[in-house]
Order: structure tokens, then sequence, then C-alpha cells
């Protein structure tokens, strides 16, 4: 018989997958593989074919380090069971990513479990399943789900790290935390907040685990990168000139707009200062420094507020907008009405969510000053605190907060039940006082 324990986080796993093939099954679009899509493809491509990690079309491929390796290896691992399965390989991807989907409401509800109680895991659970970016995301070629559930797997893990604190849940934590880097490099330094913030909290940390967590982590990062001097040409594209990019196109408070109206308009002021910088940070920062005293407020608020903001707003700007980052023919926020109700309720609840999860930061973060608070709040806010600052000094989208998506409603929950805590008590000591 299957234990008490095990029965809601079995429901919310299966209603989540369920959710994602319902989608698949009616979702009709005329090509999977746009954008980027196709830079990832072509890098499974040659890894098949030549054994080599590069975009390059060319023959032999030349390799290059523009991308990180996570998701091309993920779709190299799709195409393989995909003929060990005897399916198409589009059909492996997509049906690997709604499993990971799923995979990934079951983890919120693990997560939540740890400090919210039942009730609140699962409110949390049920907000990541409805999470329509989560579902459309899933039907496309792209890193976000698979990105999503590394952290939230990692986040996971180095919970259970700092509570046991023994080498082998360091290692453990520290892999994780690798594959999430190999798959959004945007990352790094995350680990090594969290594991400052950890020491904080718990003076006596054993440095054995410590040492094995940070080793591990920079051993295999450190390869990735060694790999990138020795067997990479300086004139193939590397990870360095993706960030380059997007600094520019970060500095520039009217680049979606023109986006929009023109994908690949030249006079696009981010265009043009690409091509002048020429990849030098001298030139971009000795610019922006310029421009910034110009204009210091438009920059203040550019950075310190609309940016934020556009991170986390609804609308995919880079995309096709809305819950879509490329266009689809038609799908089930079409044609159903509950699906159609899904989206308007958490569209709806989106602005509110927000402000009880920035809440819900502040009062996690406040908490690691306490020794018998709970940690995991802490963890949570720091890498979503990092991941939006990283975000805010590059380029902010709205697609690009979205694996963060569970870690947002996780804190909002926190923050909501904090407090009517708060606010149950207070009516409580006045009623005893009348």
């Amino acid at each position: 018989m299957l234990k008490k324990s095990f029965v809601i986080p079995s429901i919310v796993f299966l209603l989540a997958l369920a959710f994602r093939l319902w989608y698949l099954n009616e979702l009709v679009i005329n090509d999977y593989i746009r954008g980027d899509a196709h830079s990832y493809v072509q890098y499974s491509v040659n890894m098949v074919d030549h054994g080599v990690f590069s975009k390059s079309r060319s023959v032999p491929p030349i390799p290059d380090s523009y991308w990180a390796p996570g998701y091309p290896s993920f779709l190299f691992a799709s195409s393989y069971l995909a003929k060990v399965f005897n399916v198409e390989t589009n059909d492996a991807v997509l049906l690997l990513q709604a499993l990971l989907g799923a995979f990934i409401v079951l983890l919120t509800w693990l997560l939540g479990r740890r400090f919210l109680g039942a009730a609140g895991a699962v409110t949390a659970s049920v907000l990541t399943l409805l999470s329509p970016h989560l579902v459309t995301l899933g039907g496309y070629f792209l890193t976000e789900v698979l990105f999503c559930f590394l952290l939230a797997l990692s986040l996971l893990l180095f919970f259970a790290f700092t509570k046991k604190q023994n080498v082998l849940l360091g290692l453990g934590a520290s892999l994780g935390f690798v594959a999430t880097y190999f798959v959004n490099p945007v990352i790094l330094f995350a680990p090594f907040i969290l594991l400052l913030a950890m020491v904080f909290k718990y003076p006596g940390s054993s440095k054995r685990s410590v040492l094995a967590f940070v080793f591990v982590y920079l051993m295999c990062i450190g390869a990735w990168s060694a790999r990138g001097l020795i067997s990479v040409p300086e004139s193939s594209p590397s990870s360095s000139d993706r960030v380059f990019n997007n600094l520019v196109i970060g500095a520039h408070s009217d680049y979606h707009r023109i986006w929009r109206a023109n994908p690949r308009n030249p006079s696009n002021p981010a265009t043009v200062d690409k091509k002048a910088f020429g990849g030098s940070y001298a030139l971009f920062f000795s610019a922006l420094g310029e421009r910034f005293v110009e204009e210091p407020i438009h920059y203040l608020k550019w950075y310190f507020w609309s940016k934020p903001k556009l991170l986390w707003d609804w609308d995919i700007l880079v995309g096709r907008g809305d819950i879509y980052v490329y266009p689809v023919a038609s799908s089930i926020y079409f044609t159903s009405h509950l699906a159609i109700l899904t989206v308007s309720l958490m569209k709806g609840l989106h602005p509110l969510l927000f402000l009880c999860a920035l809440g819900g930061a502040a009062l996690a973060c406040s908490q690691i000053f306490r020794s018998n608070s709970a940690f995991l709040p802490a963890i949570l806010a720091i890498v979503v605190v990092y991941v939006s600052a990283v975000y805010v000094v590059l380029q902010s989208e709205p697609r690009y907060s979205v694996p963060l998506r569970p870690e947002m409603y996780l804190l909002a929950v926190y923050f909501i039940n904090k407090a009517w805590a708060y606010l149950s008590q207070r009516v409580r000591i006045a009623r005893a006082a009348s």
C-alpha cells in the first residue's frame, strides 16, 4: 500500500505530467527549432558526427565555446534515446522536457514541504504546475526547462548538505550546480555565496565537506575553461563574446521596442554599438560612463527600476509575446476554456505574487542572522536575488526569469504564511486585551 506521505507528491507529479502532455498533444507549431535552437542542434550534430563541440556548419567544424555544453548534451542524449526507443528525435526531446517539467513541480513540493508545511507546499506546487510560461517553453528546443529543473534539484541537494554536512552530500550538491552551470553559466558565483551564507549561519560547518564541494565545483568548471583555452582558436566565438553582446544590449532601454518592430534592424543603437566597440570592454564602459554622466537619472532609473521590473514582467519581449517565445498555430491555450482560465488566473496573480516574493526574499535574508530560523528560504532568496542581479547588469528579458518561477512562488507563499501568522497573532492579542 502506498504510504500516506507519498500520496500528495505522487498526485502533484502525475497532474503536472498530464498537463504538459496535454499541451504537447494539442500543440500545432510549424517549427520547434528556431533562433538559438539552431545552434543547440548544430552543437549536438557536430558532437555525434565529429566529436567536436561547435556550432559551425563547416566540415570539419571549428571548436568554439560560445554556448555552454549542457543543453546540446541533453539534445545528444535525447537523440540517442530516440534511436533506442525508435521514436522521432523531436518527440523524444519534448517528451523528456515534459517529464522534467513534472519533476520541477515535484521538486517545488519537496522544497516547500521543508519550510511551508503541506498546505503551503501544495500551493506553491500548483502555481508551478499551472505556470503557462513553464508549460509553453517545454514545447521548444530551449534551455529554460532543463535549467529550471537542475537549479531546483541543486537547491534541494544544497539544503540537504547544510543539514547533514557530509562529504557525499557536498559532492552531490556541487555536481548539481556544475550541471546547472553547464546549462546556464549565469549561476557561476551563486554556490560560493550560498557557502558563505551557510558558514555564517552554521559557524561549526564541516571544513572537509565545504572543501570537497568547492574542489569538485572548481575542477569541473576549470576543466571546461581549460578546454576553451587549449582547443578553441582565438577567432572562434566564445562565452566572453556572448557576455559582451548582452552587456551592450542591456545598456539600451529602447532595444526591445526597436527589436520587436524589426529584429534585424541594422540601425538599432545596440547593433550599432556592438559593431563600434568591436568586443572591447574598455570602449563599452568608457561610452557607458560618458552617457551616464550626461543622463544620470535615465540610467539610474533604467538599471535600478526599469530593468528589474522588466526581468520579472509577464510578456516575453524577445519572442512572439505573452507566454510564447516563438509563434504557435494552436495550443490548449487557444482552444480549452480551462487552459485559458489558468492563463488569466496566473497573469492576474503575477504582480501580487511577485510583490509577495519580494517580501519573502527580504524576510528570508533577515532570518540568516537568527540561529533558530529556517535556512531554506534564505537559500532560495539568495539565488533569486543573485541571478536577477546578473541579468539586470547584462540583459533583462522576462523569459530569463521563468526558470526562477518555482523559487518565486515558494517565497511568495512563505511571505503570505508569515504575514497571516503575524496578523492572526495581533488579532488574538487585541481580543485578549479587550
